[in-house]
């Protein structure tokens, strides 16, 4: 009796109809769930970089009392502040792969081209860079 392939599920649920071939043909996606499993992920990342910003800005705005109280303020506001940009790069990447899945090339490596493993995009929807190419961006630097 034949085996049937692994239940590839991560916290964005099970986006992948199948594995990929072999052959380096593309994975099936479903595409209507990983649209719907993105734009949840971007409101998400709005959401935090708004309430981060929100935050610093409160922080900002709060009264010392020495210099400690100071010191540590600006501590707090620059780590909202750090949050708030994360998000926000984040929420880039997402709305990167939101585009790649409309124009037909969601599941390529950006650099290479080559298919991106099913697992790897389960894991990671909006990742944009196979794991060679993933892995040669951050010896180089990256």
């Amino acid at each position: 009796m034949p085996k049937s392939p692994p239940n590839h599920s991560s916290r964005f649920g099970s986006a992948h109809a199948e594995r990929r071939p072999r052959g380096g043909e593309p994975a099936r996606y479903d595409r209507q769930r990983l649209r719907q499993e993105l734009a949840s992920r971007m409101e998400d990342l709005r959401l935090r970089a708004a309430a981060a910003d929100e935050a610093a800005r409160s922080l900002a705005d709060g009264c010392d009392l020495d210099a400690a109280d100071a010191g540590s303020r600006r501590a707090a506001v620059a780590d909202e502040r750090r949050r708030a940009d994360e998000a926000r790069e984040q929420l880039g990447r997402v709305q990167a792969a939101r585009c790649r899945l409309d124009d037909g090339t969601f599941g390529r490596c950006v650099s290479c081209g080559t298919f991106i493993d099913p697992e790897r995009m389960s894991a990671v929807p909006y990742t944009e860079l196979c794991v060679s190419c993933s892995r040669g961006a951050e010896g180089g630097g990256r």
